[in-house]
């Protein structure tokens, strides 16, 4: 079991952190104002694969304390080319 997100942008990662990095505890995504509606999620050792076409401009990475870096820094990259296939 894994979770796919497809075509997933660099953003999405960055505005879902407390979700992808979800402990033992789980993590609330959203609750209304009142506090009646809530959701609840625990992805707790579940492997999650982003694939994407567009994933951080590299002229990012060289502005200090740019958010891009902290995702540079806590995500695995593998470029693939129009010419490699994987089975």
């Amino acid at each position: 079991r894994c979770i796919v997100l497809d075509e997933a942008d660099w953003l999405l990662v960055l505005n879902c952190k407390v979700l992808l990095q979800s402990g033992v505890e789980g993590s609330i995504l959203y609750q209304s104002k009142c506090q009646q509606h809530s959701r609840w999620y625990n992805l707790y050792m579940m492997p999650i694969i982003i694939s994407t076409n567009n994933w951080i401009p590299e002229e990012r990475h060289k502005i200090k304390d740019h958010p891009t870096n902290w995702l540079r820094d806590n995500s695995f990259v593998i470029r693939l080319g129009q010419d490699k296939m994987y089975e």
